[in-house]
């Protein structure tokens, strides 16, 4: 980035890391933010759960004989096929977040869940921000948001770190 050392109080990182397939690309991206970062400032970056794909296919009714190999491939090694419907792509694991950030040297990130495990119902159903089982839906997503056994439901990760 053409910015000096320590130049922001924070970084946000929105696409990059899912972008970038190679944990080494991933890793040089988070490193390049901390760099930005002024120390004790903070990274925050986004990632596609490893989940997404299968969980929005299926709920979408979309997942096919083609797809469900696709997709196995996928959910195996995290790196998206873009005969799926969406680009090369990398999609995390929870715990490989947070790996990525500590390659960077970005220590004791904090993951967690952006839309919470009823995301799918949401979008099968057409609901609406302003229908009751969307404010349950987000109170739910709120309430697991940290709890490792459920937040990968989520189709977004985000991770935080101090530089």
């Amino acid at each position: 980035m053409p910015s000096p050392d320590a130049a922001a109080d924070a970084t946000l990182l929105l696409g990059p890391l899912y972008h970038l397939p190679r944990q080494a690309d991933r890793v040089a991206a988070l490193r390049e933010a901390a760099r930005v970062t002024r120390p004790g400032g903070t990274v925050v970056a986004a990632a596609i759960s490893r989940h997404a794909a299968l969980i929005d296919l299926s709920a979408q009714g979309r997942v096919d004989e083609h797809n469900r190999r696709l997709l196995r491939a996928e959910y195996e090694t995290g790196v998206n096929d873009p005969r799926t419907g969406f680009t090369t792509a990398f999609f995390h694991r929870p715990e490989e977040l947070a790996a990525d950030f500590v390659a960077a040297g970005l220590p004791d990130p904090q993951v967690y869940g952006v839309e919470g495990p009823l995301w799918p119902l949401l979008n099968a159903l057409g609901t609406g921000s302003h229908e009751r089982l969307f404010a349950d839906a987000l109170a739910c997503a709120e309430t697991f948001e940290r709890d490792v056994a459920i937040l990968s439901a989520s189709a977004h990760l985000l991770a935080a770190a101090r530089r």
